[in-house]
């Protein structure tokens, strides 16, 4: 995936490249191809680039699992996500941030 000067986007692009290569539950793709179909199948429909950065990302937590644990919360994985990708200061003020 291309650079990025945001770090949280390159911390994204790192872990789709980095972790996407285990392959997407019975399927003959990987989990990296699953979410590029994802966004590319948003992108085709003609859907607004929120949607298609959420088509890309909808099972970025698989590929955030912890070592030796069968079972993650959802709680635990959206922390270590805010951990890992934390929101811009400028952002932090908006409404509804």
């Amino acid at each position: 995936m291309a650079n990025s000067d945001d770090p949280r986007l390159q911390g994204l692009a790192d872990l789709i490249d980095g972790k996407g290569h285990g392959r997407y539950g019975l399927h003959d793709v990987t989990q990296r191809q699953h979410a590029l179909q994802a966004a590319w199948q948003a992108e085709r429909e003609g859907c607004s680039s929120s949607l298609i950065a959420a088509a890309l990302l909808h099972d970025i937590g698989h590929m955030m699992k912890h070592p030796g644990v069968r079972f993650v919360t959802l709680e635990k994985m959206t922390a270590d996500f805010r951990k890992r990708f934390p929101r811009k200061a400028a952002a932090k003020g908006k409404k509804g941030k």
